[in-house]
């Protein structure tokens, strides 16, 4: 992956793209006692070539949506997995603008997460560090900001 490609793709995650954490509370038949704090990168955009490019030069889960009424354009959607996330960290937090903040906290969120957690779940303070990370990012993320 060149610089300019990196740097595209990072301008464009800044005007059209979510950095996120997605909070997946335990099913009440599963053992695991804490929530998982899964990072998210997703872009998302009406123009299929840009799309495609994106997908071509990332990876990524691909998924096609229909918005609306019949006359809305199709929406395209690309969201990145793991390993591509922690591959491009760094480089996503170098060029961002816009994002930046939250790609250091989804960056914190990968360093956490790649330390494993002792049997019966993460202590109180991780715990509580993990839900800051996710409280600030919905409040990065909220629209308008």
């Amino acid at each position: 992956m060149g610089k300019n490609e990196l740097i595209y793709f990072v301008g464009f995650l800044d005007g059209e793209g979510y950095v996120g954490v997605k909070k997946v509370k335990p099913s009440k038949k599963s053992r695991q006692k804490n929530p998982v704090y899964n990072p998210t990168i997703s872009v998302g955009n009406t123009n299929k070539k840009i799309m495609k490019w994106i997908k071509d030069n990332f990876g990524g889960h691909y998924m096609i949506e229909k918005l609306g009424k019949a006359n809305c354009k199709t929406f395209y959607k690309i969201e990145l997995t793991k390993p591509i996330i922690r591959l491009y960290i760094d480089d996503f937090i170098k060029y961002s603008i816009v994002k930046k903040r939250q790609l250091i906290l989804l960056k914190e969120i990968l360093e956490m997460k790649s330390i494993p957690c002792k049997y019966g779940g993460r202590d109180e303070k991780e715990l509580n560090r993990f839900n800051q990370i996710y409280q600030e990012l919905l409040n990065l993320n909220k629209r308008g900001l």
